[in-house]
């Protein structure tokens, strides 16, 4: 973009145009759309110099986009910038937007001075996209300072920054701008001399305005100190009167309030009445403008979504200033919010408080909630219709209104905009949307840790860093590729944990290819259907798969291993070297909305269902698991889950990239054994650690020879259920650990609520929602109050895409772009959600009692002799019966006296109808590696048991 600046010889005081271009630089030092006039010399010779210093100032982009990843971590706010698209400084120029987008002409220049947070820049660069914006900031400091400016604006196509000693002379040309904007500035800075420079800019017939003016008319009650250069508006209205004179603009001075009041709220009063200066005002702010004289009353106009003529392209900035309870669709003032500065802030800005006045308390319904949910994350109008499918008239409508209220603005901002005014308000980044894809997590770790070690893989004793992984995932990519593979193919893995695995999965990502793992413990016929439904072009197993179900699959590669396997076999080593001696160049566009994974859920308990998961969803909900646990480079997660589970996936190959954390991955032998984990967790020196309540009770049981291994441990987290206090007390006493408990669905992309350290926890709680919403309701889908049990439903941005062809299952739980988790559920008073069972695990006995079988089995884990539990039922004479299978601790109580005394208390707790008819005790519990048990062998075994049973 082209900047009217001075020309050379002037910038530098001379007179020899000749001399000037002989000695200096034919440009101002800069860097892409940033321009550096303070960076002193622009001698030819120096000029190499003056680009290396920038480029050294600026830094690397993936270092700085790390640095705001992590400062939600002791999050700092500055009140102002939080308040700046709300507040009456602001507002008070809104009333003349539609007068200037009448007058300004294509390519005209519009200059925004002073402008530390961006708002004012990304605002004006929406509210006028065919000018360009020209901002000046003074320097490398502040909200933003130069690696802000350049993060957040490089990528707009009509904004360019300067940085400029606001004290000097502008390094611009005269008569160039046809708009300047100063908000905070007149009062700031020596008046006539400032007044001078943007006079001498600004085109004969250009609107220069002056927000928030501190006036000396009055002062604050009760008062507080204002700063700077408090003038009486008689005195700016002396000098507009000699200005007036020599030229063809008139200066005024509005009332801030009132233009605030006027635009926001009351929108009635007569232009007649507001378009006056008014120097004796009572007011203490002021917008100060220097109008053409040709302005009359019609200038100003309220400005809103009604007035906007791309509205479908317009995004909305939420006031985060409020307490919008998207669960509870409610909203409140908590003035102790930002750490009190909230406060702070209403003191001061009295007009503001009567804004808010009405929105304590405000309440809307459920299509609501999930309108402000996207509206929050940057999406179009247009977008919130097509993922809601409702129409654009609904959103704007539903959005209208709450701007009348003030909980929202919707404006024609980019995503950028939106996202860095939310980013200055939550401290927390989202990325655009187009960068919520894997094959850009992957390269955006390689920017950031490409040294760092990724993989430590213990079966080969082998350390990998993030670099070594590339080399290998070009090569992996490479042959998928010579294999004739391309974008929407899907590859099948049938493997315990295994590296080549973890990099296969890797290489799928980059190249759009759909990886679909399944377990390696399924049956042979529930394995045969899924290699139907898969629909693979290629097969990868492991050694024992290949063994076991070899007939099942055509042509697979089998995974590297030291197990020797007898017949022809096609090891990974040899197919990659085989198949990538010639590397192929590949640019795939890895959308959002592409489909990243497969994954078949339910296996245990039924037919498996695959669930169908984007790239959008694997990228947030393994950023929010390394976000919500505080992922680090130095962290090492200790993986031995399978890749076909939900949790497995995303922990052993995503969640790490976030932050350059290591993976490590276990010998194959010592998968299932705790007691080999835990001392590979010991040899690692692993930080991280993920299991479920089976294995984290297993810890206790063994304390004694574990404890000593889990000493490098700092955070231990638990998935998908609910835990008891006497577990989290033992785990406490034995490691001195605090376990956190969080709780997804496959269906929701896994993480939706978790607990926080320092939390209380309750029996059943699994914490608050994280990145969604999460409501109990009835059955009528109304939002229940704290305490009332119902169902949980999600919505978010990770709801699965659908189930692999089958619309009428995902139908059945995809409802108005909810998802209807099953579970019953209450919200307790702390706020925690509690997970009380699945809405269709109970039975109906004969007299039409209800018996919810997760309520009963957390009693039965409560008992002192029981080590672990789990109920299923089935019908005997037409009648459902429970049946309990416990594994027992060690006891001096015989089975007999341990099954009396577990009936007895059962019945005196929930009454006869809910004691099991059959009591069955084993030495463990059949779960898979990721910790999910295998229910339908429990309920084969106990059909079976029934049968015996009455065939005796």
């Amino acid at each position: 973009m082209y900047i009217p600046f001075k020309p050379f010889y002037e910038l530098k005081g001379l007179q020899n145009t000749e001399l000037s271009n002989a000695l200096f630089c034919e440009y101002i030092p800069h860097h892409q759309n940033l321009y550096f006039p303070n960076q002193g010399t622009t001698l030819k010779e120096d000029c190499e110099d003056q680009k290396q210093k920038i480029d050294k100032i600026l830094g690397a982009q993936s270092a700085y986009e790390q640095f705001l990843k992590k400062k939600y971590r002791k999050a700092v706010y500055d009140i102002y910038a939080c308040f700046q698209p709300f507040n009456e400084a602001s507002k008070a120029f809104y009333p003349f937007i539609q007068k200037l987008q009448s007058e300004l002409k294509p390519n005209d220049y519009i200059l925004n001075v002073w402008d530390r947070s961006g708002w004012m820049t990304f605002l004006l660069a929406g509210l006028f996209p065919e000018q360009q914006i020209i901002t000046i900031w003074e320097g490398n400091h502040d909200v933003l300072g130069y690696k802000g400016f350049q993060y957040w604006m490089e990528e707009q196509p009509n904004v360019s920054v300067i940085f400029i000693d606001l004290n000097q002379e502008l390094p611009l040309d005269d008569k160039s701008f046809s708009l300047i904007i100063a908000p905070d500035t007149l009062h700031r800075f020596s008046l006539a001399k400032f007044l001078s420079e943007l006079t001498r800019v600004a085109k004969e017939d250009a609107a220069i305005f002056f927000p928030h003016v501190h006036l000396g008319n009055t002062q604050p009650e009760p008062f507080f100190e204002r700063g700077g250069n408090q003038l009486h508006g008689n005195t700016y209205t002396k000098l507009f009167d000699r200005m007036e004179s020599k030229s063809e603009w008139k200066g005024m001075i509005f009332s801030e309030p009132k233009l605030f009041v006027f635009n926001d709220f009351v929108k009635s009063e007569e232009q007649e009445s507001l378009f006056k200066s008014d120097p004796s005002m009572e007011d203490y702010n002021a917008l100060i403008a220097i109008l053409p004289k040709s302005w009359q009353a019609d200038t100003i106009q309220p400005f809103s979504i009604e007035n906007q003529e791309h509205v479908g392209a317009a995004r909305v900035i939420m006031n985060q200033l409020l307490q919008i309870d998207l669960h509870q669709q409610k909203v409140t003032v908590d003035r102790r919010a930002f750490d009190g500065q909230l406060d702070y802030l209403l003191e001061r800005h009295p007009i503001y408080i009567e804004r808010i006045k009405e929105l304590e308390g405000l309440s809307f319904d459920s299509e609501t909630a999930q309108i402000l949910f996207l509206a929050e994350r940057a999406y179009t109008l247009q977008e919130i219709s097509t993922k809601l499918q409702i129409s654009l008239d609904k959103v704007i409508s539903v959005l209208s209104d709450l701007e009348m209220h003030g909980l929202l603005q919707v404006l024609p901002m980019s995503e950028k905009g939106i996202l860095l005014q939310n980013y200055l308000m939550t401290q927390k980044l989202r990325l655009p949307h187009k960068r919520h894809n894997l094959a850009d997590l992957w390269q955006s770790t390689l920017a950031s840790y490409a040294e760092q070690t990724a993989l430590y893989v213990l079966e080969d004793e082998s350390e990998l860093s993030y670099i070594d992984c590339e080399e290998l995932v070009q090569l992996i990519a490479s042959a998928l590729l010579n294999q004739g593979l391309q974008k929407g193919d899907r590859v099948l893995l049938s493997s315990n944990l295994h590296a080549e695995g973890v990099l296969l999965f890797w290489a799928c990502m980059q190249l759009g290819i759909v990886f679909v793992p399944i377990s390696p413990e399924l049956s042979s016929a529930v394995t045969a259907d899924l290699i139907v439904k898969a629909q693979a072009k290629m097969s990868f197993v492991s050694t024992t798969v290949f063994k076991e179900k070899n007939a099942l699959f055509e042509n697979s590669i089998v995974l590297d291993s030291e197990e020797e396997i007898e017949g022809e076999a096609e090891y990974f080593s040899d197919w990659l070297a085989e198949n990538s001696e010639e590397e192929l160049e590949y640019n795939t566009e890895i959308l959002e909305q592409d489909t990243a994974v497969i994954l078949y859920t339910s296996g245990s308990t039924g037919i498996p269902k695959g669930v169908v998961l984007s790239h959008g969803n694997l990228f947030r909900s393994s950023e929010l698991l390394a976000k919500h646990f505080n992922f680090e480079s130095e962290d090492r997660y200790f993986a031995f889950g399978g890749l076909e589970s939900m949790s497995g996936l995303r922990n052993a190959t995503l969640s790490a990239l976030h932050f350059g954390s290591s993976v490590v991955i276990p010998r194959q032998q010592s998968l299932g054994n705790l007691l080999s984990l835990t001392e590979e967790v010991e040899e690692t020196k692993a930080t991280i650690l993920a299991a479920n309540p089976s294995f984290l009770r297993q810890l206790t049981k063994y304390q004694e020879r574990v404890a000593d291994q889990l000493q490098s441990i700092r955070s231990l987290m638990c998935t998908g259920n609910a835990l008891s206090t006497d577990l989290r007390i033992a785990l406490k006493d034995a490691f001195d650990l605090e376990v956190i408990n969080y709780y997804g669905l496959t269906e929701t992309s896994g993480i939706c609520t978790s607990e926080s350290e320092g939390d209380e926890k309750n029996e059943n709680s699994i914490g608050k929602a994280v990145d969604c919403i999460a409501q109990v309701v009835d059955e009528y889908d109304r939002v229940l109050p704290q305490g009332e049990v119902g169902e949980l439903r999600v919505f978010s941005e990770n709801l699965m895409l659908h189930y692999d062809q089958n619309a009428t299952q995902t139908a059945e739980v995809i409802k108005n772009s909810w998802f209807y988790t099953q579970d019953l559920a209450l919200i307790n008073q702390n706020g925690n959600i509690e997970l009380l069972g699945r809405k269709k695990a109970f039975i109906k006995t004969a007299k039409e009692e209800i018996i919810y079988l997760d309520h009963l089995q957390s009693f039965i884990e409560t008992q002192q002799e029981v080590e672990d539990v789990a109920l299923c039922t089935n019908r005997e004479q037409d009648t459902e019966i429970i049946h309990a299978f416990i594994v027992i601790k060690a006891s001096e109580l015989t089975l007999e006296e341990i099954t009396k005394q577990t009936k007895e208390r059962i019945h005196k707790a929930f009454g006869k109808a809910a004691v099991p008819k059959y009591i069955h005790f084993k030495e463990a519990l059949p779960y898979s590696e990721n910790g999910k048990l295998f229910k339908q062998k429990l309920t084969d075994e106990a059909s079976k048991y029934t049968r015996t049973i009455h065939a005796n």
